[in-house]
């Protein structure tokens, strides 16, 4: 077509504040004040947001498109935006220099507007079934550091592309949509757009060589740890984690997979869990209290991951491991 003990202490990441708030009275970032006007021009009803996750660096909206839609122009954001049609194909047409350029979108389309840039569409249903989209922006801090420091530069050259063939970014652009509706953490969301930022730029880009990060050392990799488990009960973001590491996040994604062999979101789903079944086998501690304690905002969000990772639920799990009442 973005304490104590030498640890810090937690916070809101944001890339800055403005003095805009969503529906919702959450703050709008910087990144992303631009995607209201934009919307408005949208011949679309929208579904479902990120808006009120907490998520830092992405926002996500699912819409329905009308079946046909006559010649219109969009709003340019900083944002770089990535569409993945989710339901019904329609012949899709784009004007750029005085000259249409048509394709068909259907389900796993995928489509990128470039920083800045602005399109002019139209588009015509193909058969009855309902035209429905995913639109996710990702904020320009996503993509500096990623080959350097001079990398910023890039936000000028990502691509701008009515019909984009990467399936790459079409799974990840759809996972962050699952995302949405599972209200999935900030740490998720997050990592996620980090990676598809990354690709857009190492797939996208004219090609030269990646400037090696440097790994974590165990003074900060214990840091980094720490953190998790101090703020266990918190939706602790990519943000915090790459500050307490003082990298980039695409250099401490990297990194903390090199060091762990796993990433943080998996890293700290573990955590989550091992901190949940000690906490269960207190006769007195609700499953309810467990979750909230380990980080979830619901019991069924919590009993769902827990089922995930141990087999089985957390009342099966205290049935089988509970202490014996009085110790």
């Amino acid at each position: 077509m973005k304490g104590s003990s030498g640890r810090l202490a937690r916070r809101c990441p944001t890339f800055g504040g403005t003095g805009t708030t969503w529906p919702c009275g959450r703050p709008v970032l910087d990144a992303f004040v631009d995607c209201n006007a934009a919307e408005a021009r949208l011949p679309a009803v929208r579904h479902a947001s990120s808006e009120d996750l907490g998520w830092q660096s992405v926002l996500a909206r699912t819409y329905s498109e009308k079946p046909h839609v006559e010649e219109f122009t969009t709003l340019p954001t900083p944002n770089l935006l990535v569409v993945v049609v989710t339901g019904g194909t329609y012949a899709i047409d784009s004007r750029r220099d005085g000259r249409w350029r048509s394709t068909v979108y259907r389900a796993g389309s995928a489509g990128v507007a470039a920083p800045g840039h602005t399109s002019t569409l139209r588009w015509q249903a193909i058969g009855r079934q309902p035209l429905t989209s995913l639109q996710v922006y990702l904020a320009p801090e996503l993509f500096t550091g990623i080959r350097g420091d001079s990398d910023e530069a890039a936000l000028t050259s990502l691509p701008d592309a009515l019909a984009l063939d990467d399936p790459v970014v079409s799974t990840i652009t759809a996972t962050l949509g699952w995302a949405v509706d599972a209200q999935a953490s900030a740490l998720y969301a997050d990592s996620a757009a980090q990676f598809l930022a990354a690709h857009m730029v190492e797939r996208h880009l004219t090609p030269r060589r990646v400037a090696s990060g440097r790994g974590l050392g165990a003074k900060v990799l214990e840091d980094v740890i720490g953190y998790m488990h101090d703020n266990l009960a918190h939706d602790i973001s990519l943000d915090e984690l790459a500050a307490v590491a003082r990298l980039s996040k695409h250099h401490f994604l990297r990194s903390f997979k090199t060091a762990t062999g796993a990433t943080p979101h998996a890293f700290l789903v573990e955590i989550r869990m091992q901190r949940a079944s000690d906490l269960l086998r207190a006769r007195n501690n609700t499953v309810s209290w467990v979750a909230a304690h380990c980080g979830y905002r619901s019991p069924s969000h919590f009993a769902a991951a827990f089922h995930r990772h141990h087999g089985r639920s957390p009342t099966a799990f205290r049935a089988e491991h509970a202490l014996p009442r009085g110790d």
